[in-house]
């Protein structure tokens, strides 16, 4: 079923729906902080009977908990994105910028998969950091479910003209028969077009999708000048339930 994309941005743009969807998000956040907590204490127990079965179960809750993060994180930054405005907007460096979202991918996938950098674009735009990343998460998700053999993706960036043009594109291997389409309810999955368009319109991305391949074109800034980006390296690093890791920790 195709969705009315001006209801669904009326919806977002809603103050209450902002509001209601940011209380969910902490409440959420406060429930799977508390379970965490008993899941290692009860992961401790479990590892003196050495018992793979229910070693097994910690990880299951685990899993369990990142998705649910994965429902209420996107709420919170389709509604972000809804109301997103010229005051909320970075000044990024690409180069840098890239390489930070490698680095957090890597230190999320472990060696499972491994994201690579190339280009060099040396130039800068402005958006908002925190929802790019979000924007570029789903897609690589959504990419290593397509193909559970999938072992490297590549980011590359290039100045085209007064615009940037950041691409990602997945290495595929043989397919493992999962697909993103067949993950039960996930809203990320159920949406996917609509999610897409919103986060495109807002954040002034022209963007162009393969089945493996995500490429987009970003105005770069006039800065006029010497310039300082906003490098922040800090603000999602790889906590338990970060960005990167409720999109990407569980799926190998």
């Amino acid at each position: 079923m195709k969705y009315n994309n001006d209801e669904m941005r009326s919806f977002f743009e809603n103050s209450f729906t902002a509001d209601y969807l940011k209380y969910s998000d902490s409440s959420v956040r406060y429930a799977v902080t508390g379970i965490s907590a008993a899941c290692e204490i009860l992961d401790d127990i479990l590892k003196k009977n050495a018992d793979a079965k229910t070693a097994a179960l910690t990880e299951n809750i685990s899993a369990m908990c990142r998705r649910l993060m994965r429902m209420v994180r996107l709420g919170t930054a389709l509604a972000d994105a809804a109301s997103l405005d010229d005051r909320e907007l970075d000044l990024i460096g690409t180069d840098e910028f890239i390489e930070d979202f490698a680095r957090c991918c890597n230190e999320v996938m472990s060696g499972k998969c491994t994201v690579y950098t190339s280009g060099k674009a040396d130039r800068a735009f402005r958006c908002n950091r925190e929802l790019l990343t979000f924007f570029m998460l789903s897609f690589v998700r959504r990419a290593l479910l397509a193909d559970g053999r999938c072992k490297k993706i590549y980011i590359s960036s290039k100045a085209a003209d007064d615009k940037i043009r950041i691409s990602v594109k997945a290495k595929r291997g043989r397919a493992s028969g999962k697909s993103a389409d067949q993950e039960f309810s996930e809203t990320l999955d159920k949406f996917a077009d609509e999610i897409r368009c919103l986060f495109e319109e807002k954040l002034g991305l022209e963007c162009e999708y393969t089945e493996d391949a995500l490429s987009f074109l970003i105005p770069e800034a006039q800065t006029g000048g010497d310039i300082t980006f906003e490098c922040r390296k800090t603000d999602f690093e790889n906590g338990k339930y970060s960005d990167p890791s409720i999109m990407l920790g569980d799926v190998f």
